[in-house]
């Protein structure tokens, strides 16, 4: 999220407001489902899409991907 430059805010934003991509998610994965999410979020309507992984107690964030710019990206 960091080395894309999207804030968690936006992060929650696409889980709220955006649309399941049935096609790349996995409903059926145990124990946490997975879940591809596309959206359209901040106030220039950047074009991302987040996996998720739906476990029973929690929710991760497992990537969120910037559509519109491809970021260079160095983990430490």
């Amino acid at each position: 999220m960091d080395c894309r430059h999207i804030p968690k805010d936006q992060v929650l934003e696409a889980l709220t407001s955006g649309k399941v991509n049935s096609k790349k998610s996995n409903p059926r994965s145990q124990p946490c489902p997975k879940y591809v999410v596309d959206a359209s979020i901040g106030s220039n309507n950047k074009n991302v899409q987040a996996v998720f992984s739906a476990c029973p107690t929690f929710t991760n964030v497992v990537t969120v991907i910037d559509k519109d710019t491809n970021w260079e990206c160095v983990c430490p």
